[in-house]
Parts: C-alpha cells; sequence; structure tokens
C-alpha cells in the first residue's frame, strides 16, 4: 500500500480556483475547475480528441495548470494553460470559460474509470535511497492495463483477453523548478481513463516531492491496437 500524499493532485488542481480567490474572482472559474477536474480524462463526442487537465502549465506565464488535448495517435497537440484565481483574476475567468465552452462544443465525456487491484511504490526520502518508482495493475471491461514509472519513463502493458498489446514507453522531460527533486510518482483511477469503443487509454502521472506534495504531472494516451 502507498503512503498517503498530503497534498493530493486533485487538491492541487482544484487549487487552481482555491477558495482563497477575491469574492468577484469566485463562482465561475471555481465551478468550471471543478467540473472540468470531474470530466477528465475525458473523450470528445467523435472519439479522436482527448482532453486530461494536467499541472503542467505549459508556455501560460503564471499559469498553475493547463488541458492537454491529445489526438487519437496519442499525440499532444494543444495545451490551454488555466491561471489560479488568487494569482490572475482576469485571465483565470477567460481560461476556465474557454476550456468549458471546448469541452461543451466538442461533446467531451468523461472515458472508463479504471479499476485498481495493486499498487506498489518505491519513494525517494533521500539522495541515498533507490531511485523513486510505481507499479500498478488496473482493469476495465475485458482489458487489464499495467502501468510502470521509474527514471522518468512510462510503460505500459494491457490485455485483452488472452491477447498482448503493447508495451508502450514515454520518456518524460524534466520536471520544472517547482519539482527540484522528484522523490515519487502515483497514478491513480479518479486521473485515468479508457474508452472501450475507440480503444483509447489515458493516463496522468503525477510527480510528487520528499513531503508526498503533488508538484507536477504528466500525462499520455495510448491507443491500445
Amino acid at each position: 500500500m502507498r503512503r498517503s500524499a498530503p497534498r493530493t493532485a486533485l487538491g492541487v488542481l482544484l487549487g487552481l480556483a482555491g477558495l482563497a480567490a477575491p469574492p468577484a474572482a469566485r463562482g465561475d472559474a471555481a465551478q468550471d475547475a471543478m467540473r472540468l477536474q470531474l470530466l477528465s480524462p475525458a473523450i470528445s463526442g467523435d472519439g479522436k480528441t482527448v482532453a486530461i487537465v494536467s499541472l503542467d502549465p505549459g508556455d501560460g506565464p503564471g499559469a498553475s495548470g493547463s488541458l492537454a488535448l491529445f489526438d487519437a495517435g496519442g499525440a499532444l497537440w494543444r495545451r490551454l494553460p488555466l491561471w489560479a484565481p488568487q494569482r490572475d483574476p482576469r485571465r483565470a475567468q477567460t481560461s476556465y470559460r474557454e476550456a468549458t465552452r471546448l469541452m461543451d462544443e466538442a461533446g467531451f465525456r468523461r472515458m472508463g474509470r479504471l479499476t485498481r487491484h495493486a499498487e506498489k511504490t518505491i519513494v525517494r526520502h533521500k539522495p541515498g535511497d533507490p531511485a523513486p518508482r510505481f507499479e500498478g495493475l488496473f482493469s476495465h471491461g475485458d482489458y487489464g492495463v499495467t502501468v510502470t514509472v521509474t527514471g522518468g519513463t512510462l510503460k505500459v502493458e494491457a490485455k485483452r483477453g488472452k491477447r498482448t498489446l503493447g508495451p508502450w514507453t514515454v520518456a518524460f522531460a524534466t520536471p520544472p523548478a517547482a519539482c527540484p527533486a522528484v522523490a515519487g510518482y502515483s497514478v491513480s483511477p479518479a486521473r485515468a481513463g479508457l474508452q472501450a469503443a475507440s480503444r483509447l487509454l489515458a493516463l496522468s502521472v503525477v510527480v510528487e516531492d520528499a513531503d508526498g506534495n503533488a508538484c507536477f504531472s504528466h500525462e499520455a494516451v495510448f491507443p491500445l491496437k
């Protein structure tokens, strides 16, 4: 069993529109932030695009996160920065309004939630400790999914019945200054999805610091073919 993090990814993402925001900036941005998080990861009505709320701010100056958009081949094609109301109320309302409008117009809906069966983590508490590692076994319908994160690389293997799919690997870029030392990784069913109709798997890998705080995230989409 893994440790409980004092500051979860969900808490951080919802904090983008936190209760500390000025009264005039609350409301729409906070509600939209909650709605985006509950929908994520989501798939468009035509099954060609996946949207995932991320802790990666992209190239938005001062942004606290983003809405990452992937095509059905798993390529990131757009990132919409999201701003926290307490930092920039005007940009926060504009960014969340744009993101939710995009979700509505493209008919995005929540992907099928994964079920977690087993999980094992290694956390680096001090420099001499082993490298951080995450291993998890998940399923959805007749799909079984094994996720491994170590050395800054995500590896995914899947099975559908007796048929083996993958493996796929993704090497992550170095996290920003917000994560000076990566201590652990986590993958939660709440931030993962599998759409059987389009055979798309979406994952968000949360990066944690030595105190267990979520300080960044990497997202990936895999066509299970």
